[in-house]
């Protein structure tokens, strides 16, 4: 018996893995692969994602071998930038945007599992065949790879997170709606064997004819794709390699004589593929989940792919420790789809927008796209937009749970801050003081204080933590942070003047004083005494 069964071995199912194994749930992970993939897929992750390294304690290790706070540039034909989406360090204390080489992060994830060797089953060499509802459990029917022996896994909770083609979805019936884009991508992925020319950025290179990608990644690679037109014959793509590489790495770096041969790449992997839109009609069925690509699938031209399947993973787990503890009911799982779908949507058509700019095909059209952003970078207040990452959509929303809000202005369903603060144990950043809790902070007081007696007990039976917020100090006592330059200070004066926060456990404001609403758990558990 496992409180949950992963299904998927991906940055997704691992990620789960280390945020379940952290709160002490007993978990089985099933993985068709022996090993770690050796090839880059996915390559960025963002600011929040950053975070939940840091609250699985394996942000620096990853960090250790990432380009942060990268800049894409897109490029015309000649070379000319038209725009340029900078990366900058948020609230969330990472950068926006960072690349990755797939199997370096995704083999410190691993290596972070095995600090629970008592809590976590491997299963690798292992394929699902089948799922099943029950009434308290969900059976997966595993077979290994090597012997075609079947494995009967029973769990509380199941969790898909095998990918787009996902067996636990099918198994359950559950459709994909959708579309794939009518235009497939080729893509070549290389190490370095010499310093590349060109610039560092990672680059669109937006020409009619043929746009691609230029992008200098993290272990030594380097990865071009670009679209495969009408008319090319794919079975001869890989004999135009070269030709193409240096085409795009001409045009993107604006040097017609750059070149770049064997002796500067040493081509490791080369492939098709097609950008799909697809979201499943249903996250979650009885006591399995989908999460990632087994539910939403989205192009890659905004790299959040990866990063919304970690924001599945750290919505739910916490929510399911809760469950499983007895401190909330069973429709706290329900707000799961409720509070996801919608980023999950926006960072898809975010994603579209960034490939329509791409892959302009009319060269007159391609010639008002170009003429268009060059003048909008001289508007004020739009030329940040053209210079920045403030157009990519972060997650917000206030149903599902969280102390609904009676107005819009309002940080209920956004993150709260990950400042550096005080601590009685030293400075550190907010995240690694409230680890996985759910806290209620109050500003320059005890949060107890500011709430009502009823608030009070609801919070103090889900086991929260109450702390309080010093200003302008770091010399702090037992359950206080310190706010040395005010940081947080104005967090609260920017929230009409809050006192109180209540943060749930993956850094999502449940509620705040000002908005003068209800700030009682929803979907809590009544406690209930009994007698012998």
């Amino acid at each position: 018996m496992y409180d949950i069964v992963i299904v998927g071995y991906g940055p997704s199912g691992v990620t789960a893995a280390n945020l379940a194994a952290m709160q002490g749930l007993r978990i089985a992970i099933v993985e068709k692969d022996t090993d770690v993939f050796p090839r880059q897929r996915a390559i960025s992750c963002d600011d929040e994602v950053m975070r939940v390294f840091q609250t699985i304690g394996l942000v620096g290790p990853i960090r250790a071998a990432m380009h942060e706070g990268v800049t894409s540039k897109f490029v015309t034909s000649k070379g000319k930038e038209i725009l340029s989406l900078a990366s900058s360090i948020t609230h969330n204390g990472y950068h926006q945007r960072n690349f990755f080489h797939q199997p370096h992060l995704e083999g410190e994830l691993r290596n972070g599992i095995l600090r629970y060797p008592e809590l976590v089953d491997l299963f690798l060499g292992h394929e699902a065949v089948s799922v099943v509802n029950g009434p308290d459990t969900a059976t997966v029917t595993i077979k290994s790879t090597t012997d075609d022996r079947n494995t009967i896994l029973e769990g509380k909770y199941v969790f898909a997170c095998d990918g787009g083609s996902s067996t636990i979805r099918k198994s359950l019936g559950i459709p994909m709606e959708g579309t794939s884009l009518p235009d497939p991508w080729f893509d070549v992925q290389g190490e370095t064997l010499q310093p590349m020319q060109g610039t560092p950025y990672f680059k669109f290179i937006c020409d009619p004819k043929r746009p691609g990608v230029d992008c200098p990644c993290p272990g030594g690679m380097h990865r071009f794709e670009w679209r495969i037109n009408k008319g090319d014959n794919v079975g001869q793509m890989s004999s135009k390699v070269w030709s193409i590489i240096n085409d795009l790495a001409r045009k993107g770096s604006g040097n017609p004589a750059l070149k770049i041969n064997e002796e500067n790449l040493d081509v490791k992997r080369t492939w098709q593929y097609t950008f799909h839109v697809r979201r499943a009609t249903q996250w979650r069925m009885g006591r399995v989940f989908l999460l990632g690509d087994a539910a939403h699938i989205m192009p890659a031209f905004a790299g959040a792919g990866m990063a919304s399947a970690i924001r599945d993973t750290v919505n739910l787990v916490w929510k399911v420790k809760a469950v499983i503890d007895g401190r909330a009911s069973d429709s706290l799982l329900d707000t799961y789809e409720d509070e996801r779908e919608p980023h999950a949507a926006a960072i898809t058509k975010y994603a579209e927008k960034l490939g329509k700019i791409v892959q302009v095909k009319n060269p007159v059209l391609a010639s008002l796209r170009n003429s268009y952003f060059r003048t909008i970078r001289h508007i004020p207040g739009l030329k940040s937009y053209t210079n920045s990452m403030k157009g990519k959509p972060v997650p917000g929303f206030q149903s599902g749970f969280v102390a609904r809000p009676n107005h819009q202005k309002t940080p209920v369903g956004r993150t709260f801050p990950n400042y550096d603060v005080g601590t009685e144990n030293g400075r550190m950043l907010l995240d690694d003081y409230m680890g996985q809790d759910l806290c209620i902070f109050g500003l320059n007081a005890d949060p107890r204080t500011l709430l009502t007696p009823e608030e009070l007990s609801a919070w103090e039976a889900w086991g929260a933590r109450f702390i309080r917020i010093r200003t302008g100090t770091l010399v702090v006592g037992h359950d206080e942070v310190g706010d040395p330059v005010g940081r947080l200070w104005e967090w609260f004066q920017k929230n009409n003047n809050a006192q109180l926060a209540i943060v749930r456990p993956d850094r999502i404001v449940y509620g705040v004083d000002s908005d003068r609403v209800d700030l009682s758990p929803r979907f809590a558990e009544v406690k209930t005494k009994t007698t012998a």
